[in-house]
């Protein structure tokens, strides 16, 4: 093994290949066993983008389809010679540019959204999942994954892939069609608002908090998010959180916030701890595992106070074991 991910990229890329997904990056694939890994996502974009050219000549009719058919496309670095032919035998040769255009379009964005699934996986030390990709599932993310040219998104994208190859079922088909309907300012909100959100699944009310009271998260802000049902809860009070124990000596609650958690505990084992905010729905709590987000240490620490104001012991710790709802942490710092 040369790299950590390894043997998840070659599971991935058997998966691909046997679905015929990402033809445009199938001459990478061939050459890999032989080939330094950063050379080939080197070569792998010089190719997408080579294609690109070609569509945008064929757009303005600088070209024709039969002439770039007839030229050969040549990466010069590490020797690889990539044939159009790969490129057009996408599309039929038989209609015309317009669709081809299209075409080309289509499989340029899907290998960039692979390359970034990639991405994602290269680092990954687990084995390969048992249980596969719902085939459903997967034509379904090529058909809506190979409309996006905007990087942010074909990011998400991929991560999207990634995610549901390591643990099939992550991400429902609702899930893939809010994606598909995501404008980049949407993602760019959700961004803004994922540092906000504890648990995985609240934002704490920011009209009752002080923190917020610079408008941090404008209420215009919430209010788009909620109309494409990422949020729920606006224009009431507030919903109202419990966190109960169920440990038998005593109260213990970790909560969750981007890889750190808020360590709480009281000697009564029936306490339950509040907090109003608005709700994720179920497909957002699916959604905010696909954008970037760093934690942020003074606001987290700021929540903590809020739940020590309900007499508890608070500490911040970072996670370092989270399956089926059990949380372990370590590195516990008193707030």
């Amino acid at each position: 093994m040369t790299f950590p991910g390894e043997t998840l990229l070659t599971e991935i890329w058997k998966t691909l290949s046997e679905k015929g997904i990402g033809k445009l990056l199938k001459p990478w694939q061939d050459r890999r066993e032989g080939m330094v890994k950063i050379e080939l996502s080197k070569l792998q974009v010089i190719s997408n983008a080579e294609a690109q050219i070609d569509a945008e000549k064929l757009r303005k009719g600088i070209t024709t389809l039969k002439s770039i058919t007839t030229n050969d496309l040549i990466l010069n670095e590490a020797g690889c010679r990539v044939e159009s032919d790969v490129i057009l035998d996408i599309v039929e040769s038989s209609i015309t540019n317009e669709l081809v255009i299209n075409g080309v379009r289509k499989e340029v964005n899907l290998a960039n959204v692979i390359q970034y699934a990639e991405e994602n996986l290269k680092n990954e030390q687990i084995a390969s999942p048992t249980k596969k990709i719902d085939d459903d599932w997967l034509y379904r993310w090529r058909d809506y994954a190979s409309e996006f040219s905007n990087e942010k998104l074909q990011e998400i994208w991929g991560k999207a892939l990634a995610g549901e190859f390591k643990s099939p079922g992550s991400y429902s088909l609702r899930c893939l069609e809010f994606l598909k309907n995501l404008s980049q300012e949407e993602a760019t909100n959700i961004e803004k608002i994922a540092e906000y959100v504890i648990d995985n699944k609240l934002i704490p009310n920011v009209f009752d908090l002080d923190y917020f009271k610079n408008e941090i998260l404008p209420l215009e802000l919430l209010l788009d998010l909620q109309s494409i049902g990422f949020l729920v809860g606006l224009g009431t009070p507030g919903i109202n959180f419990s966190w109960e124990s169920g440990r038998f000596e005593s109260y213990e609650v970790h909560i969750q916030y981007h890889g750190k958690s808020l360590v709480l505990r009281h000697s009564d084992k029936d306490k339950t701890i509040y907090m109003s905010g608005f709700s994720l729905t179920p497909i957002a709590v699916q959604v905010l595992k696909l954008v970037k987000t760093k934690p942020n240490i003074d606001y987290i620490k700021y929540i903590g106070n809020q739940f020590k104001a309900q007499d508890v012991n608070v500490t911040l710790a970072d996670i370092f074991y989270f399956k089926d709802n059990e949380i372990r942490s370590k590195n516990e710092m008193e707030i």
